[in-house]
């Protein structure tokens, strides 16, 4: 409909359900990989607003990850499904030497583990990043 408008996604389908896996003794048949998530899927949006003083752009992007197994033996490992929203707004100067953006990631706060490992016989989550701001000032020396 219009230049100044664009959206991108992707999309991921796994069937990692094994055969004749056997590992360290262990029969796994049917088990599915690990750090494999059936699903995953990332939508992005962005607008370009052409101004007198420069370029705005609008950015919002969603991404989801089904869950995923990290260890084949410790059902503990398993890591749930989350969804993150992230968002930006910059601004380039005419002369595209200057640009500012103030910008979010995860902005629904979505408290989530990112990775597992089995450790001895416990298991140790790391949780992911937390709702988090920034801005941005770049400086181009043309």
């Amino acid at each position: 409909p219009t230049d100044s408008l664009m959206f991108a996604g992707n999309v991921a389908f796994l069937d990692t359900d094994t055969a004749d896996l056997i590992i360290n003794g262990t029969d796994l048949s049917g088990s599915k990989l690990r750090q494999a998530p059936e699903t995953s899927y990332n939508l992005l949006a962005t607008y370009n607003q052409e101004t007198g003083f420069g370029d705005i752009n609008y950015q919002l992007e969603f991404s989801h990850v089904d869950e995923q197994l990290m260890d084949y033996v410790q059902p503990l490992t398993v890591i749930q499904e989350h969804s993150l929203l992230d968002a930006r707004i910059g601004w380039t100067s005419t002369d595209s030497q200057w640009e500012v953006a103030i910008w979010g990631k995860n902005l629904t706060e979505d408290d989530y583990i990112s990775h597992s490992y089995v450790i001895g016989p416990g298991v140790i989550g790391v949780w992911g990043p937390p709702r988090t701001y920034g801005i941005n000032v770049i400086w181009n020396l043309n």
